[in-house]
Parts: structure tokens; C-alpha cells; sequence
């Protein structure tokens, strides 16, 4: 199946289910917004990363449930670079790859990881990715280099996105920031920025 037919499912996914997204982010985590990000490059050759932290499996249901609706146009798809054993499991498998989910790590018969997140962002498909590469703490782990090869890419600008959850009572707070260059930056520089959100 190419790129470009994953992605338009990927689009029908994210919309049809974005009633449910927006009632796990504010119904049942709560989510208190705050954004810097009102509006985004013109180009149609621009392209967009979403980096964040990443503390709770609810994450990417949030980001996608709370991004403005006058901002699709330019951001969607939304493909998740996600952790391989959720991917292939039975009961997640139907859901998360129509959802725009993609293999973090290459297959034995697919060649998806970092190679495969840059064609997608270079079909103009939006690329979220957890800079940690895990469930972590602030500065409990190193992050890995995927993302500031990505963002490497000519006229790519990176969208940092904060979350920090409480869990009693339930409540997650979401920073978003303005979308910004980072050619040249380190995973570090990266990841700093997003834990610099209020």
C-alpha cells in the first residue's frame, strides 16, 4: 500500500474519530490547552514535525483531540511513529495503523523506521514523534537522533508540544509552542525546547 493511500486513511481515520479523540482529552483527562500556535507557514511545500514528551499511552489520542480545526488543512495526516510490539499486536493492530500509526523500528519485511518517516514527511504528511522514544520522566531519558534528522529536512518546521499529567484527580496539561526551524539542532536542543513550554 503506498504513502500516499495510507495517509488518506489515515485523514478519514483522524476526522471520523475525532468526536472520541476530543472526549478522552477534555471528558476524561481534563486537558487544559495552552497555545502559541495560531498560525502556520503559507507554502505548500512546507512540511511539519510534531515533537513532544511523551508520560502517558493517552498522549497521541490528546495532541490529535486538541489541535484547532482551522489547522487541519495544513497538518493532516497525522502519522505516529510508533512502538513496533503495539503495532502488531491483535487488538490494537485495526485501530492504530488506521489512525495513521507506522513502525518505529524497521521489519523484516517492511522497510518503515527513520528511512520511512522521511518519505512520509516528504509526501507532505505530518510526522509525530515522541523525541524520548518512550514513557519518561523530564531529562530521564536521552532522546534519540530520529528527530533532529527529520528535522533536517529542507523548509520542515518542528511544533514542540508539552504534557504534563497529574493523576489525582486525572488532568493533563497541554503547551503548545510556535512552530519554528530547528535545521542544525540537536536532539538535546530539541527536547529542551519542548520541557521550555509553561
Amino acid at each position: 500500500m503506498s504513502e500516499r493511500l495510507r495517509g488518506n486513511l489515515a485523514v478519514f481515520g483522524q476526522v471520523v474519530c475525532f468526536p472520541m479523540f476530543w472526549f478522552i482529552a477534555h471528558v476524561i483527562c481534563h486537558v487544559k490547552v495552552h497555545s502559541d500556535l495560531k498560525t502556520l507557514p503559507k507554502s505548500r511545500k512546507t512540511h511539519f514535525i510534531i515533537a513532544a514528551n511523551h508520560q502517558s499511552a493517552l498522549d497521541p489520542f490528546v495532541i490529535t483531540g486538541v489541535i484547532s480545526p482551522h489547522l487541519w488543512s495544513k497538518l493532516l495526516p497525522y502519522r505516529y511513529i510508533t512502538a513496533n510490539q503495539y503495532l502488531y499486536k491483535p487488538k490494537y493492530i485495526w485501530f492504530l495503523w488506521q489512525l495513521g500509526g507506522f513502525p518505529a523500528y524497521e521489519t523484516q519485511h517492511e522497510g518503515w523506521g527513520l528511512r520511512r518517516a522521511q518519505q512520509i514527511l516528504d509526501s507532505g504528511q505530518t510526522i509525530c514523534i515522541f523525541p524520548e522514544g518512550q514513557r519518561a520522566r523530564k531529562h530521564e531519558v536521552k532522546p534519540k537522533r530520529g528527530v533532529s534528522i527529520l528535522a533536517n529536512t529542507p523548509n520542515t518546521y518542528v511544533i514542540p508540544i508539552k504534557l504534563q499529567w497529574r493523576l489525582k484527580p486525572r488532568q493533563v496539561t497541554l503547551s503548545i509552542g510556535k512552530a519554528y526551524k530547528a535545521q542544525g539542532h540537536s536532539p538535546e536542543d530539541i527536547l529542551n525546547k519542548i520541557y521550555e513550554l509553561p
